[in-house]
């Protein structure tokens, strides 16, 4: 019979707590510094990324998407932007009111793993998707239907206007001779009489 008892719970999680403590004592205490990137940086990041402005769509993102986002900064006038990680899970609060996004970043090679920390998605006011290489495939064949399909439309478009061009032409003709030969009757392109 399995044993789900909470004070074998505990013990389990004080034995990670005491594995992941040995780890750590072997890594310098290292405070995280903020980094903060220029207009330039986050232009040149956020090229090969999608942004989703849909909110609603942020709780159902896919493991393993790497994202970026801007963080909401209640003290200052711009959003920081947040370069991210990779979607490891989606999950909420027990009333599914509050969403979250756990990522993880960089291996740290003393550590042998990766830096992971949990987004809170209340605190994010933009955020992006790394655009796959089908997604950059699939962009391409659609810009070339669309290139194809704007020459085709410019095609029919010269066309439209020299049939137009040449039925005032020939308008202009069938007056001339109406009005050469006396006629008071005139007929149409069609063939019937007026």
């Amino acid at each position: 019979m399995n044993d789900y008892s909470l004070e074998k719970k505990k013990k389990e999680i004080e034995q990670i707590d005491k594995k992941t403590k040995k780890g750590a004592e072997k890594v310098p205490a290292k405070q995280y510094k903020l980094r903060i990137y220029s207009n330039e940086e986050i232009e040149e990041i956020l090229k090969n990324y999608l942004e989703i402005t849909n909110r609603a769509e942020w709780n159902n993102l896919r493991p393993n998407t790497k994202i970026c986002y801007y963080l909401k900064q209640e003290d200052e006038d711009l959003d920081l932007f947040r370069f991210g990680g990779f979607i490891n899970a989606s999950f909420s609060d027990k009333d599914e009111k509050k969403f979250y996004i756990s990522l993880r970043g960089n291996v740290r090679k003393a550590l042998k793993t990766n830096v992971q920390w949990t987004l809170d998605l209340d605190k994010v006011s933009r955020l992006f998707i790394q655009m796959s290489p089908e997604y950059h495939y699939i962009l391409g064949l659609i810009e070339n239907v669309q290139k194809e399909n704007s020459e085709l439309r410019d095609e029919v478009n010269q066309a439209m206007d020299t049939i137009t061009m040449h039925l005032k032409q020939m308008k202009k003709r069938i007056r001339n001779l109406e009005q050469m030969s006396g006629l008071e009757t005139s007929t149409n392109i069609s063939g019937a009489t007026r």
